[in-house]
């Protein structure tokens, strides 16, 4: 059973195979970090016990490494829901929570709480959305921040972890030890380079 929920993860993801990013021009230029995920789990499930026509809901774990503005490791869980008739099938939305242990943000470091929701609109579009860390503590206690991320995300080489790309919209007051680093600026301001984006 858990080989079978290896191999539903591996399609699912395979056919995130994309064009260059739907939400910037460069992807690493416009980034302040990359997140990359290893898959460890799948699981269909039923909402409430029932399961509309048309939509498939599924429980996913994963861990992460992250570079650049969070550095640190995060254990992490969502739900996947996909559309059509047949599965998978676009578009797939995605909600999910990474609990980060001893995390390094700006030279201070702690625990951190990040809630994502994404999608992927199309066969040839990048998994999407944004980001906002909802809790710390800590050196971080009282930290938040908030963001967009994209990418291609895990193509199914069990060998490989899902790369995705991250930027920062705003820090918002709240650590007053907190260094930002070069890709950073000050709290409550927004960079040029951190723009509304919208697909192209």
């Amino acid at each position: 059973m858990k080989k079978k929920m290896f191999v539903l993860l591996a399609v699912i993801m395979v056919l995130s195979v994309v064009s260059p990013s739907a939400f910037a021009d460069s992807e690493e230029d416009d980034a302040d970090g990359i997140w990359c995920y290893t898959p460890t789990g799948l699981w269909p499930i039923e909402i409430l016990g029932y399961a509309p026509p048309g939509k498939f809901f599924l429980s996913a774990a994963y861990e992460s490494v992250w570079t650049g503005t969070f550095t640190g490791e995060s254990k992490d869980g969502g739900l996947i829901v996909s559309h059509g008739t047949e599965f998978p099938g676009v578009p797939m939305l995605f909600i999910g929570t990474s609990s980060f242990e001893d995390v390094v943000v700006g030279g201070v470091s702690g625990d951190l709480e990040m809630d994502t929701i994404g999608d992927r609109p199309d066969a040839t579009s990048d998994w999407r959305g944004t980001w906002v860390i909802t809790s710390g503590t800590g050196d971080l206690e009282g930290f938040r921040a908030h963001g967009t991320f994209w990418g291609p995300g895990w193509l199914g080489d069990p060998e490989e972890c899902g790369v995705i790309y991250y930027s920062v919209d705003e820090f918002e007051a709240g650590v007053a030890a907190l260094e930002l680093p070069e890709t950073g600026y000050p709290p409550t301001e927004r960079r040029a380079s951190s723009r509304a984006r919208s697909p192209r």
